[in-house]
């Protein structure tokens, strides 16, 4: 193995950062028994290491790791837990609020339960602001199983039943969330998608992006680009960095450390943000104490310290995307563009493209198992959509931060300009039509697994080279084959739910036919499942009891995923030639019934009764709903429906799915 990755593995910030990362995933995927198994595994890697010397701080993070993990599952989460669905009194801290009005509001509080500190989901029939302090009975529950849940270290929700007391504190989060606002509404000034890119690139807000917007930063595989993550810090640290020079490296350093703690307010202190803003301060300490920097000393050592005492960070599908690029972007990628030189690099331009091309790949191939594991599947044209996006991105993230400090007018024509190519680039990507590849089968989830270990292997294994090289290919073809061949040969019944109406989506390839049940258009719903699933055209879009004011959000949907045929109620077919001319499909009078590959599927209000083979019920009684002998599946969308018959299923509560091959 090469000799220089072989010493940086026994650093005691690598060894460490790595294992107690590694621990903290098996520990956190593993079943109790399964637990116990790895901690037993991992004490004996540790008694044989520190018996031969070798890999003893990998090791020894390891098990860390795994007990860290162990006990924050067992200790702490298994005993707030416990106290899901009991009401007790308590005094919370607002530290974010997702949502207000004047009459309810939602978001996040910090509160002590049973002697321990935690973080809550927390709603309340009255107007939050952040730093507020409220006193009052809360009735919990565990909280929503998501993606981010977990990995906040959020385990419980809770509902203020009773509001005794409420007052106002200083909040260094609530200035904070003040100036963000206003960098917004400079932001605004600009536009369009430009203004929205702007605010997702520097702020990190994306609930004004377009649905046109989203699929394009999808099938281009550039989600990291106009999210916040670490990359953000890491170009204007860069910028800086350039802007001092080499000569003044303590200032230099001693500035960095002001910005970045300043970019960490303002990209907001998300797992991939706090990981960048460690790793660059440890890099920008070296200087300071006559240190060499290394990249995966510094990224190493920031998981370490994220992890060792909020085991939970380890599961942040973010923070694993971002770790696991810097390493192919900033250790890997230069390490397999030396491996070969060629002719035509004596030409500057070419050998920064190549440069361009082997980073993107290395890190495009290092994140593909969280890409594929957490979000389904991953982006064709990254690699093309990286190269061609990254000036405009680095020339853009600087502009927008400072226009966003400093809100010079001048500086509007610029950036403007900027975030026009961004985002005519990011259309061109984003209108290929299949470039976003879904990746179900689990063999075909297997291989993005092994395919970094076969990449790594391949540039610093010199005496497994080809054989890696050669298994890489072949790891990649067979993925590749797997998930078309599922695409092509996939007939299945999605069903999705937003509370209150309902919707059937039958997938055949990348076209779907689809049932709504209800008043409302389930759009938001309807567009991540069908996105992530890769549809690319609607054939027909049945939408019986659809209201008149859901018909603009589904004519949003209609520009980014277009339909040959929608079936409208009579309310709705009246505004039809509005909508036609800005969504190409033909429209027609909604049918309560429909038959999908023989199959007949039927919408209908909860508690009537209608014959078919799925019936897919809107609304909510408060009794157990009557079916008639003639329904089939009775399936429900309500989030209110609490009560349902034998053999019913309610899709809102979970992921319900018929396959129908």
């Amino acid at each position: 193995m090469n000799e220089k990755i072989t010493a940086e593995l026994d650093l005691p910030g690598v060894g460490l950062g790595a294992g107690v990362t590694v621990g903290c995933l098996l520990a956190c995927y593993s079943e109790p028994m399964v637990r116990c198994v790895w901690l037993f595994i991992a004490a004996a890697v540790l008694a044989f290491s520190l018996f031969t010397g070798k890999r003893r701080f990998l090791a020894a993070g390891l098990l860390l790791g795994l007990v860290s993990m162990t006990v924050y599952q067992t200790w702490y989460a298994g005993s707030l837990q416990a106290l899901a669905g009991s009401g007790i009194r308590a005094q919370c801290r607002i530290i974010s609020v997702n949502y207000s009005n004047d009459r309810w509001s939602a978001g996040r509080a910090l509160c002590v339960l049973d002697g321990k500190p935690a973080l809550i989901d927390i709603t309340c029939d009255s107007v939050l602001d952040v730093g507020d302090i409220i006193d009052g009975e809360l009735l919990l529950e565990t909280a929503e199983q998501g993606i981010f849940t977990f990995s906040d270290g959020v385990v419980l929700s809770g509902e203020v039943t009773e509001l005794h007391s409420r007052s106002s504190d200083f909040s260094l989060l609530y200035h904070l969330g003040n100036l963000r606002s206003k960098a917004a509404e400079r932001f605004d000034r600009i536009g369009g998608d430009e203004a929205e890119l702007c605010k997702g690139l520097v702020l990190g807000i994306k609930d004004g992006f377009s649905y046109e917007l989203r699929r394009d930063i999808l099938q281009s595989g550039v989600s990291y680009m106009t999210a916040v993550s670490g990359a953000h810090i890491t170009i204007f640290i860069a910028v800086l960095c350039e802007l001092f020079g080499k000569r003044r490296r303590r200032l230099t350093s001693i500035v960095s450390f002001a910005a970045v703690l300043l970019m960490m307010a303002m990209f907001g202190f998300s797992a991939s943000v706090v990981r960048s803003g460690i790793m660059l301060m440890i890099t920008q300490s070296a200087p300071l104490f006559c240190r060499r920097t290394d990249v995966l000393n510094s990224l190493c050592a920031a998981l370490l310290l994220m992890t060792v005492l909020t085991p939970f960070a380890a599961a942040d599908p973010a923070l694993l995307m971002s770790a696991l690029g810097v390493f192919g972007a900033a250790v890997a990628g230069p390490a397999l563009n030396s491996i070969r030189r060629f002719g035509w690099e004596r030409f500057a331009v070419a050998a920064k493209l190549k440069e361009a091309a082997t980073v993107s790949l290395c890190a495009m191939v290092c994140v593909l198992p969280v890409s594929v594991s957490a979000f389904g599947g991953f982006s064709l044209a990254e690699i093309p959509a990286s190269v061609a996006l990254t000036p405009f991105f680095s020339a853009g993230l600087p502009l927008g931060v400072i226009y966003a400090v400093s809100g010079i007018p001048g500086l509007m024509i610029p950036l403007r300009a900027v975030m026009s190519c961004f985002r005519s680039i990011l259309g061109f990507f984003g209108g290929m039509n299949g470039a976003w590849l879904p990746c179900e089968n689990r063999f075909a989830v297997l291989a993005a697994l092994l395919a970094p270990v076969l990449l790594v292997t391949f540039i610093y294994a010199a005496d497994h080279a080809r054989k890696a090289l050669w298994a890489f290919l072949l790891d990649i073809l067979l993925m590749l084959c797997l998930s078309f061949s599922d695409i092509a040969s996939r007939q299945r019944i999605d069903f999705v739910s937003d509370g209150n109406s309902g919707a059937a989506v039958a997938c055949s390839g990348r076209s779907a036919a689809v049932l709504i049940s209800g008043k409302s258009a389930c759009t938001e719903q309807l567009f991540r499942l069908m996105t992530r699933e890769g549809i690319t055209q609607i054939g027909v879009i049945n939408a019986p009891q659809l209201e008149f004011s859901e018909l603009s959000g589904l004519e949003k949907m209609l520009r980014a995923i277009p339909a040959e045929y929608v079936m409208l109620s009579d309310e709705c077919l009246t505004a039809a030639k509005e909508l036609k001319s800005s969504a190409d499909a033909e429209f027609l009078a909604a049918e309560d019934v429909m038959e999908i590959s023989g199959i007949t599927m039927a919408c209908a209000k909860s508690g009537s009764e209608i014959p078919a083979d799925i019936v897919l019920y809107y609304g909510y009684t408060r009794s157990e709903p009557e079916i008639s002998g003639a329904a089939g599946l009775a399936l429900y969308a309500s989030s209110r429906q609490e009560i349902i018959p034998d053999g019913a299923f309610n899709i809102h509560d979970q992921t319900f799915r018929i396959d129908l091959k």
